[in-house]
């Protein structure tokens, strides 16, 4: 697969899964302000997350918003754990991880540049993403 291809066609079972944020600029053109995608394991025992926000709409609850589907997917799909690695100066990302139940990892070393961040789906609770 190439080009857009791969990251709209989803190979089944899906162990990929991305909600895209969709809206319609002044002009009336589609746009795409934010975009979360996780990626699992075959055994559904953990999942890698990734979240990207348009710059300038930052701080308004779209990333939020994106995650608690992607949480929600995660529950339902029975997967346990949900990570993500951030660069340690991303700070409004890790303030984001951490308000929505996930922990910094205390065995990633300081030197990577990143912390690895976890939610242990099992014990946790999350609004759900019905508004999507």
């Amino acid at each position: 697969m190439a080009g857009a291809e791969r990251f709209t066609i989803l190979p089944y079972p899906a162990h990929y899964m991305a909600f895209i944020a969709e809206a319609t600029d002044a002009q009336g053109q589609a746009e795409t302000p934010g975009v979360a995608r996780t990626v699992s394991d075959p055994d559904n025992v953990e999942a890698e997350f990734a979240i990207i926000v348009r710059s300038d709409l930052k701080g308004r609850g779209l990333g939020r918003l994106l995650f608690e589907c992607l949480i929600e997917h995660a529950r339902s799909r029975g997967i346990q754990r949900l990570i993500g690695f951030v660069l340690r100066e991303n700070r409004r990302m890790l303030k984001l991880s951490t308000g929505m139940g996930l922990k910094a990892d205390p065995t990633e070393p300081p030197a990577s540049g990143l912390r690895r961040m976890v939610l242990e789906l099992r014990a946790s609770t999350r609004p759900s993403c019905s508004s999507v």
